[in-house]
């Protein structure tokens, strides 16, 4: 990992800057700490690919796409553009 390889080489080669080092790599340790502090305080337990229920609920999600889709069709058959000539020309290239 090179999240913050300055703290390794900062002025001549071979320095090292434990501060910066800290500052950088702190979040990883912390993080690991938190998610299975989590497990070990609640009890949890993964769940395996098999037992995944993927599919309760999807019903709401399916028919909000459905909507969605119908809107956009519409929106193209009636000649509306999405956004106006500011997005169009300076942020929509972005998305």
């Amino acid at each position: 990992m090179t999240k913050n390889f300055p703290a390794f080489t900062k002025g001549s080669y071979g320095s090292f800057d434990y501060k910066s080092f800290i500052t950088g790599y702190l979040g990883i340790p912390l993080y690991l700490i938190m998610i299975f502090g989590y497990k070990l305080i609640y009890k949890t337990k993964g769940h395996s690919p098999q037992n995944a229920d993927l599919w309760t609920g999807k019903a709401i999600y399916d028919r909000d796409e459905q909507l969605w889709k119908e809107k956009e069709a519409r929106d193209k058959a009636e000649g509306k553009n999405k956004g106006g000539w500011f997005y169009r020309t300076f942020i929509g290239w972005l998305f």
